[in-house]
C-alpha cells in the first residue's frame, strides 16, 4: 500500500507527494502527476503562481542526480511546422538526383553539374537539418557550479553549446524573436535567456517554437537553482 505524505504536496500542480516520489539523498522530489522537478524544502504546499506553472510536455524528460539536474528536451517535439519542410526537401532532392542522373546517362554530367552546384549544396543542407530535428536532442545540465546546454548528436553552426556560472544567474527568461520569413511573413521561435548579475544576458537555447518545452526548462532551472521568478522587460508574456 502506498503512502501519501499530505502535508507535502507538489508546488506546481499540488499532487501529494508519497515517499517512493522524494530523493533525499539529492534533496529533491519528482512529482508523479506532471514530474516537476523540486527541492525538497520547496516541495510543501506553497501556493504556484496563477498562470505560470507549467506542466513536462511530451518530448522532455528530467533527469535528477547526485551532482545536479538533466533536463532532455526533443527537436522533434519541441519543433513544429516541420512536416511542409521535409516534403519539400525530399522533392527537391528527388528531383536534383533525377537531373544529374539524366546527365551522367547522356554523358553531359561536365556541363550541367556547375549550374546544379547551389541547388545540390541547398538540398544536402535541407535534408541535413530536417535529420537533426529528427535525431536532436538538447541537454540542459545544471548544479551549482554552473549550467551547461548542449546539442547532439548532429551538430550545427547555429545552436552552439554554452555555459553560465550558475553563481552569475539573475534570472531566467524566454524571448519571442524572428527566426525565418515564409513569402514575406514571419516565422516565431523562442529562446530561453539568462539575465546575469554584471547586467549581461547570454541566450542558453533557441530555436523551440512551442512554447510550453521552453517555459517547462525556465521554471525547472529556476527552481533547481532557488531563483525567484520575476518579470523582465522584454519577456513574452503569451
Amino acid at each position: 500500500m502506498q503512502k501519501s505524505l499530505p502535508a507535502l504536496t507538489c508546488a506546481t500542480c499540488q499532487t501529494t507527494l508519497r515517499l517512493e516520489d522524494l530523493k533525499p539523498e539529492l534533496g529533491l522530489a519528482i512529482c508523479p502527476k506532471c514530474r516537476a522537478v523540486l527541492p525538497l524544502n520547496e516541495a510543501a504546499s506553497l501556493p504556484a503562481k496563477s498562470g505560470q506553472s507549467v506542466s513536462m510536455p511530451e518530448g522532455v524528460e528530467v533527469y535528477p542526480g547526485i551532482l545536479g539536474l538533466e533536463i532532455d528536451i526533443s527537436w522533434r517535439h519541441a519543433k513544429k511546422g516541420m512536416g511542409f519542410l521535409m516534403l519539400f526537401a525530399l522533392f527537391w532532392n528527388l528531383f536534383i538526383f533525377f537531373v544529374v542522373f539524366v546527365a551522367l546517362t547522356n554523358g553531359s554530367a561536365w556541363s550541367v553539374l556547375p549550374y546544379l552546384a547551389f541547388h545540390i549544396l541547398v538540398g544536402v543542407g535541407m535534408a541535413y537539418y530536417v535529420l537533426a530535428v529528427l535525431l536532436n536532442h538538447t541537454y540542459i545540465y545544471v548544479n551549482s557550479g554552473s549550467l551547461t546546454t548542449q546539442h547532439s548528436p548532429l551538430p550545427l553552426p547555429f545552436y552552439r553549446n554554452k555555459e553560465v556560472a550558475s553563481s552569475e544567474i539573475d534570472q531566467l527568461y524566454v524571448q519571442q524573436y524572428v527566426a525565418s520569413k515564409t513569402n514575406g511573413q514571419p516565422n516565431y521561435a523562442f529562446k530561453l535567456v539568462a539575465r546575469l548579475k554584471d547586467g549581461g544576458e547570454e541566450t542558453l537555447l533557441k530555436g523551440i517554437n512551442r512554447l510550453p518545452h521552453i517555459r517547462f526548462a525556465e521554471q525547472e532551472v529556476e527552481r533547481f537553482l532557488g531563483i525567484e521568478d520575476r518579470k523582465v522587460a522584454g519577456e513574452y508574456a503569451g
